[in-house]
């Protein structure tokens, strides 16, 4: 309660008292029936009075309060939730057509990446790729770990690429050259023909994110009408593609896929694939690895051999899938 408010109420109170008993002493002579007390009528008119400034004051006080409260939390979830980083988009247009294909980029470079020539590091980021055909066929692919050596610096003291100020690119693709029968390689994509069917698939570059650092290679089926297969179709999460990585062997002559997955330094399978044209896939042929020792061998139509057969009994589980 503030003070104007107390002057104010005092000053009401003794106004009626005196109103009070000179109405008293009017009244006496007039009128012999018992009166209410004008005193304590008094007092009650002015314990509402008070009640009534008390309930006010508590509201005004409990509005500040909220507001407090408020302006508060708003400053604790800006300080909880900062706002997240814009990153800057670099258009790149290659020059030249890549097996048939105009592609054009939309990248975000992001973080470093381990491809280097002679020390030359590169960045990664999200690129939105798009492949326009010679024939008005076009798709689009997003590759999460898109990246091109000496166009962008990293500066490895913030942790974020320098951007230069210009920020569209045309550049020139190299083509792969296939001089041995893994796929290493600089570039960031490629068309290569991953199951001898005769046609090239379109092969994503992810820098390092296999098995022993290997790059893994996302491949995807691309239709005869020069457009991407649809999900249905797509073969790029599935086996054996989904284990394609720059230690795959291909060999073009004998049409096999030879896929080696480490499970440690005691641990190790090598499985090779055949292309089947009925079938129109890559077919399991042979398993050949070892587990703490203990070495076994699984040929197609996968007979198990007598000291191989307590170990197929015993990883049945994990490898009958495979056989299918």
């Amino acid at each position: 309660m503030t003070l104007k408010t107390m002057k104010n109420l005092l000053f009401y109170f003794l106004s009626i008292i005196t109103l009070s008993f000179s109405c008293t002493n009017t009244q006496s002579g007039k009128n012999n029936k018992p009166e209410t007390d004008p005193i304590a009528e008094t007092i009650d008119i002015v314990t509402e009075k008070l009640k009534a400034e008390q309930i006010t004051d508590t509201e005004e006080i409990t509005k500040e309060e909220i507001e407090e409260k408020q302006t508060t939390e708003t400053i604790s979830t800006e300080v909880q939730e900062p706002k997240k980083e814009q990153l800057e988009l670099v258009k790149i247009k290659y020059n030249n057509t890549i097996n048939g294909y105009k592609v054009t980029v939309n990248w975000y470079p992001q973080i470093a990446s381990c491809k280097s020539i002679e020390d030359i590091g590169s960045v990664a980021g999200r690129g939105e790729m798009l492949f326009s055909h010679s024939s008005g066929a076009e798709f689009e692919v997003v590759h999460n770990e898109f990246y091109l050596i000496d166009l962008i610096v990293y500066n490895e003291k913030n942790g974020k690429p320098i951007l230069p100020t210009e920020r569209e690119f045309a550049i020139d693709y190299t083509s792969y050259i296939d001089s041995t029968n893994t796929i290493n390689t600089n570039l960031p994509f490629i068309f290569y023909d991953t199951n001898f069917d005769g046609k090239d698939e379109l092969v994503l570059i992810h820098p390092c994110c296999a098995q022993r650092f290997r790059d893994h290679l996302s491949v995807y089926a691309i239709n005869n009408d020069h457009t991407l297969a649809e999900p249905a179709h797509q073969i790029t999460d599935k086996p054996p593609y989904r284990s394609f990585d720059s230690g795959t062997k291909f060999n073009k002559q004998e049409e096999t896929v030879t896929i080696d997955l480490s499970g440690g330094a005691t641990s190790y399978e090598r499985r090779i694939f055949k292309y089947n044209e009925n079938k129109d896939r890559l077919e399991l042929i042979k398993i050949k690895g070892t587990d703490s020792g203990d070495d076994y061998l699984f040929e197609k139509p996968f007979g198990a051999a007598k000291d191989s057969l307590m170990y197929l009994i015993e990883k049945s589980n994990n490898y009958w899938s495979l056989f299918d």
